[in-house]
């Protein structure tokens, strides 16, 4: 069942009411884990409803009819934003999905969204108007997980960009003039410790060892940069895998690989996750709380919509403590549907949001929500008897 809402604007045009339409599928919602989204979609319905009173989003239809709810479709119209500069040297004639060969600081610089901007929607959308409009200093798990995406991913670009710092005795005068002739020598390359650069050649072994991973890895192309226009919601978005699993390896190229019914070329995409634990139950935690699911499903739609057949998405996870762990695994069925219902929520959220101009936090009616310990929590029974004290 589909419940087809729209934002009240106070007015109407050519005898319809105007507004967001968003629509909604009943089988999806407990799919949606964070509060925000059910506030948004779950409870205020529910809740007015029941009262009978105003509200900003109104009931318009409910229907049986079943729909497509991936991201794009080649039919759809393509992205407005322009970057020749690193739009990928074979010209594609994409229309509704681009591929550009691009650096990743251009990539993020982009005004399209991302998955990592509606996992932040999905905590609440004062959370994703923080995380665009605020700088964001990286934290030392974050500088190094993007040091072994080079290492294992691109490791001639690693020892570009990279280097390993020897200790100075900063102390004497001697220790301070080792290490600004070393920094002067090293300049533009981020320095590593000798730890981490050891902790790197090991995760980078123990990858190699998985030998399934590394083949995907050597025959695969590396951050190619996608964009796309939403067609249900009107929202650029963007995706950048890891890598792009090719069938043929370097007799496919990328243009031939992105051709509407293609042959199988473009096999799948991998995903690099550095995590504390790789086993399969403690990734699938990590699936959900993490909001990997989300990147599952967004990274996957657009591209199987565009190449008309299914594009599988894999995790490739790594153990940043040793004996750094390796597992490969691919999502699922019930992974996928859950992240396309979670993304294509966030993303009809944002058109809300957008074209409201609101930015709601967790309660945003200022109501009051009762609160309770989880059901799985254990009630702690003392005992009345009076023990002396």
């Amino acid at each position: 069942m589909f419940v087809n809402l729209c934002a009240k604007q106070g007015w109407s045009r050519n005898g319809r009411e105007d507004g967001p339409q968003i629509r909604l599928r009943a089988g999806f919602l407990k799919c949606i884990c964070k509060v925000p989204l059910r506030k948004l979609f779950v409870v205020w319905v529910s809740r007015q409803l029941k009262k009978g009173g105003s509200w900003p989003l109104k009931i318009i239809s409910v229907s049986n009819q079943s729909t497509n709810h991936r991201g794009a479709s080649p039919g759809g119209c393509g992205i407005s934003i322009s970057f020749a500069n690193w739009r990928y040297r074979m010209t594609l004639t994409a229309n509704s999905l681009e591929m550009f060969d691009m650096p990743a600081s251009a990539y993020h610089a982009s005004p399209a969204v991302g998955h990592s901007a509606l996992v932040k929607l999905m905590r609440s959308p004062a959370h994703f108007r923080h995380y665009l409009d605020s700088a964001h200093a990286p934290t030392p798990a974050m500088e190094f997980g993007t040091a072994l995406h080079m290492a294992v991913l691109e490791p001639d670009l690693f020892d570009e960009a990279y280097t390993e710092s020897p200790k100075f005795d900063r102390r004497t005068t001697a220790g301070k003039a080792d290490a600004a002739a070393w920094e002067a020598a090293n300049a533009g390359k981020k320095p590593l410790t000798e730890d981490q650069m050891e902790m790197l050649k090991i995760m980078q072994r123990m990858i190699g060892q998985h030998t399934l991973a590394s083949k995907y890895i050597s025959e695969g192309a590396k951050e190619k940069s996608f964009f796309w226009t939403d067609a249900e919601t009107g929202i650029h978005c963007k995706f950048r895998p890891d890598v792009l699993l090719l069938d043929g390896g370097e007799a496919v190229t990328l243009n031939q690989a992105m051709q509407v019914g293609a042959e199988p070329y473009i096999v799948g995409q991998l995903d690099l996750k550095s995590t504390l634990d790789a086993s399969e139950g403690a990734f699938q935690r990590q699936i959900t709380r993490m909001g990997y699911d989300v990147q599952a499903g967004f990274y996957t739609d657009p591209l199987s919509e565009w190449l008309q057949r299914d594009v599988p998405f894999r995790f490739l996870a790594i153990e940043n403590s040793a004996p750094h762990g390796v597992a490969l695994y691919k999502a699922g069925p019930r992974t996928l549907r859950n992240g396309r219902s979670k993304y294509r929520a966030a993303l009809q959220l944002l058109q809300w949001c957008r074209e409201n101009e609101r930015w709601p936090s967790y309660q945003p009616f200022s109501e009051e929500t009762e609160i309770d310990v989880p059901a799985y929590e254990r009630a702690v029974h003392f005992d009345d008897e009076d023990e002396g004290y």
